[in-house]
Parts: structure tokens; sequence; C-alpha cells
């Protein structure tokens, strides 16, 4: 029954749905792009650091040749196969020295070095040539040219800071547009709330009405969602596409948050539910304020890391949160300071903010969000 009368219902409001879903691809799109900011930075810099040694050899490992050379050579193999774990190609050659003394050479060049192969990579050289030692391929000695690890220890030690850097813009994101979704979901219900109260007349039950209200918001949000990860994957293709696991998390985040705003809020207005607010929005001020100062004293104190990155991004959004509590008081006191003026455009203008603050917020949030991005 309540399948049956949902179906037109969707229909008649799938244009709202569908700027639902867009929405979500948007801030899906801007926090999957701010989490990839780190790898574009990092690809940049390692480029910048190995073009010196494009046109040589990454190691070149030098020993006498062994009775058997094709042992020799497999065991050499091995050992740099075991060590390196990016791809690689080798090139052996003997090399004829005064003395009839003949050595072997191995030229091992990689093509490409990805940001999450820097911490493997930056004592490869030290591995191979202590691995080479314990083995019957080196003879009387051996000799190990490493022209990677110079190039590789600066970056390594800044990777992690960059990494954090990237957190700050990307929780910022997150979390405006988090409070965005959440807040354009609950128009919906309330703006087709004769409807679903018409349907709790119709003996709609309140698990089927919410299950229905979290399907629509889980097709619109969750192909919202996609669009979103896969264009940004798509811009950032040159420089590795960016953390996929947590790209997938914040598009995940943003449709589950929907479904779960669009199913309550369904409930509550299909049942007429008027239960005042205020102290579910100052508790929940009270918390983001309190987590803001925390991580702020973290930032100033310790400076980014992986607890103070949230900082100017919680900030953000407490800022966001105080401007949604006052817009109330505030309209109506401009109301009345510029009914006293000539004309009714201000005073009108403002009493309509400060009545339809579920209206205005939306907006408010828009701006926010286009801040910080």
């Amino acid at each position: 029954m309540a399948r049956k009368m949902w179906r037109p219902f969707t229909r008649a409001w799938r244009g709202h749905l569908c700027a639902l879903g867009l929405l979500v691809a948007l801030t899906s799109l801007l926090v999957s792009l701010a989490l990839g900011a780190g790898a574009v930075g990092a690809v940049t810099a390692i480029r910048d650091a190995t073009s010196p040694i494009a046109e040589q050899p990454t190691y070149i490992v030098v020993t006498r040749l062994a009775a058997d050379p094709d042992l020799q050579d497999a065991q050499v193999r091995a050992v740099i196969d075991d060590e390196l774990s990016v791809p690689f190609t080798v090139e052996r050659s003997e090399i004829a020295s005064p003395g009839d003394t003949a050595f072997a050479q191995w030229e091992v060049e990689i093509p490409a070095v990805n940001p999450e192969d820097v911490a493997a990579l930056v004592d490869a050289g030290d591995r191979i040539r202590l691995a080479l030692r314990d083995t019957s391929a080196v003879v009387r000695g051996i000799q190990l040219d490493d022209a990677l690890t110079p190039q590789l220890a600066p970056i390594a030690e800044t990777l992690p800071s960059l990494r954090n850097l990237t957190l700050v813009p990307s929780v910022l994101l997150f979390l405006i547009g988090m409070v965005l979704v959440v807040q354009v979901a609950v128009t919906l219900p309330r703006s087709r709330s004769d409807a679903l109260r018409i349907m709790d007349a119709r003996g709609a039950s309140r698990p089927h009405i919410a299950l229905h209200a979290a399907a629509e918001a889980l097709v619109a949000g969750g192909g919202g969602a996609i669009i979103g990860v896969v264009l940004a994957r798509l811009a950032l293709q040159p420089w590795g596409g960016g953390p996929l696991v947590l790209q997938a998390a914040g598009g995940t985040a943003f449709v589950l948050a929907l479904a779960v705003a669009s199913a309550i809020d369904s409930v509550r207005a299909s049942h007429r539910a008027r239960r005042d607010v205020r102290l579910t929005k100052a508790a929940l001020l009270l918390v983001v304020a309190v987590l803001t100062a925390a991580t702020m004293w973290r930032l100033l104190r310790s400076g980014v890391d992986a607890i103070s990155a949230p900082a100017l991004g919680l900030a953000t959004l407490t800022g966001v949160l105080i401007s949604l509590v006052i817009v109330t008081p505030l309209g109506g006191a401009l109301a009345g300071v510029s009914s006293r003026t000539r004309g009714l455009i201000l005073p009108l203008s403002f009493r309509r903010a400060a009545r339809r603050q579920a209206a205005s917020a939306p907006a408010a949030l828009l701006v926010a969000l286009a801040v910080a991005s």
C-alpha cells in the first residue's frame, strides 16, 4: 500500500531529488579534489627531484664474475626483486679489467616513483647491498651505486607534512558539505508535509515512510556521489587519481547523511511533529565549539598534525552554526530597526528571513562552501 502511494509521490518530486543528487555530486567532487591535492603536490615534487637522474640507472651493482655466471645472475635478480616493490628493469653486462679479472654489472632502472613508494625506496639501496652479502653471488666484495636515495630522502621527510596540510581543506569542505547536505535534505520533507500526512492518514506506517524516504535519498545521493568521485579521479588522473578509499568514504558519508536526514524528517513531517529543536541546536553548537577550541589549541601549540588538521574546518562550521542560530533573533531585530525607515522592502525581507530559517540556511551554507573551496 505504501509503495503504491509513494511511486507517484516520488515522480512528482523528482526534480527536487535530482537537485539533491547534484548537490551530493558537487560536495563529493570538491572533497575528492581536496584529498587528491596532496597527491598532486607529492607527484610534482618527486618528478622534480628525480628528473636529474632520469637518463641514468637507479642502482648499479658490481661484483666479480662468479664461476657460475647464470646462478650468480639469478641470485642477484632474486634479491633485487625481493627488495623492490615497484616495477623495474635489470640489464646485466660483463666488464673486463686489467689483470684478467672479470666483473659482472647489473643496471637497475625504475621508470616511475609514486608517492606511496617513497618510504620503501628511500633505503632500498642499503637493503639490496646487505641482502646480496648473504648470498654466494658476491665474490670478494660488492659495489652498489645508489642514485635514488639522495633524491628521495628530503621528500620522505616532507611527505607527511604535505599530507597533513591537505587534511585541512579536505576536512573543511567535508564538514561544511555535510551540514549543507543535511540542511538541504530536510527541506524536501518539510515542503511536502501535507502529502506525507495524507499518506499517514491512509495507513502508511512510520517505518514504511522512513524506508521509502531513505531509499529515495540513497538512489539520488548514491548516483551523485559516484559521479562526483569519478569526475575528481578523472581530473586527477595524471597524478594517480588521489586516495580512492578516502574519496569513496567521503562520498558514502554524504549519501548516508542524506538518507538518515530524509528518513527522520519524513517521519516528523508526516506526524505534524513540531518539536522545539533549540536545545538540540545548542547542544550541537556546544560540542562543535569544544572540538574547535581543542583542535585550535593543538594547532597553535604543535602545528599541523592529524589532530589539529580539522581545526579550521571546525572553526568555519562553528561560525556557520552560530549564524544559523542567531538568524531568527537577528532578523527580527533588523526588521524592527528598518521598520522605522520609509518603505516595506527591508522590514519584510528581514522578517521573511527570520521566519524561514530553513529556507535561507542552505543559501548561507552554499556561500560558505564556495568560500571554503
